[in-house]
């Protein structure tokens, strides 16, 4: 059975380009006759406030996105990422890494596309045994990393074909637990991911870097990996990404039904006299013509 989700961070109101992954992840689950879960991401509470989940939850309410069962919030699942981190720990997957973001700074270490430090592996030790008890991790002063393959991680995404990409080179070993006691988004996400029994991924272009580094994970915990579309990022005038910013207009400035007809348009979808149409109208017309492998170009 098909099972997506939508997964948004409460650090702002949704815009745009959050209302193009959401509508096109709801068509997608269905059209497949399955379910589109809503899951809370504020796995990082110094970023997440309760007032942008409300609003979150009231947009997407208002723009005829209805979500399936409850609604998951990461900041109640600690215990499970604890639990997956030790076993990653344990099988050698994992180690402990003391490097600061000041120093990898003076180090010159350099970035990737995204900003984040490649890391060159300092705290990797040799060999990692198996077998081994992580400390308690609630007394950690420092970071946990994912030993990352060497080789390249291979995956097919359905909207934009095979991808092939090194991870070793493109990140690094990669965080799964801050110094400061957060959990790393990819940690959290495959974690969640698998409990929830998810099946199909549609999001933004701009996580289809993460995504490599998501399949690493899953195989090293023993997960499935789920089918992956990744569909295109809304800009700004200026070719830059809508962020939860102030460049990004909040949804609750423009009404519902052209807010929608502007995401189905992002989405190849062509609405005719339906345009500015109440949101259900369009949106059951938008399941009707809607394909699961349709190519977001």
């Amino acid at each position: 059975m098909y099972r997506g989700r939508f997964a948004p961070t409460p650090s702002g109101d949704l815009h745009l380009g959050s209302l193009v992954a959401a509508t096109a992840g709801f068509l997608d689950a269905r059209v497949s006759g399955g379910q589109w879960l809503l899951r809370i991401e504020d796995v990082d509470v110094q970023r997440c406030k309760p007032h942008f989940e409300s609003s979150i939850l009231s947009d997407l309410e208002r723009h005829g996105l209805h979500w399936d069962g409850e609604v998951v919030r990461q900041s109640s699942r600690t215990k499970l990422y604890e639990d997956a981190l030790k076993k990653l720990y344990s099988s050698g997957h994992a180690y402990s890494c003391f490097c600061s973001r000041s120093k990898l700074e003076k180090m010159h270490c350099p970035r990737n596309a995204e900003g984040e430090f490649v890391y060159p592996a300092l705290c990797r030790p040799e060999r990692i045994e198996g077998g081994r008890d992580l400390p308690d991790i609630g007394t950690l002063k420092h970071s946990l990393r994912f030993r990352a393959d060497v080789l390249p991680t291979l995956f097919n995404d359905e909207w934009h074909g095979p991808q092939s990409v090194r991870v070793s080179e493109e990140a690094g070993d990669f965080v799964l637990r801050r110094t400061d006691g957060c959990f790393a988004y990819t940690h959290a996400v495959v974690v969640d991911d698998f409990l929830q029994g998810i099946t199909h991924i549609v999001r933004g272009m701009d996580i289809l870097p993460l995504t490599a580094r998501q399949i690493q994970l899953q195989k090293a915990l023993g997960f499935d990996t789920p089918v992956y579309r990744h569909c295109r990022l809304v800009c700004d005038p200026d070719g830059q990404k809508l962020s939860k910013s102030a460049s990004a207009r909040a949804l609750r400035e423009t009404p519902a039904q052209l807010n929608l007809s502007n995401a189905l348009k992002l989405l190849d979808v062509d609405l005719g006299e339906l345009v500015g149409a109440p949101v259900l109208e369009q949106l059951s017309y938008a399941t009707s013509v809607w394909r699961p492998k349709m190519k977001i170009s």
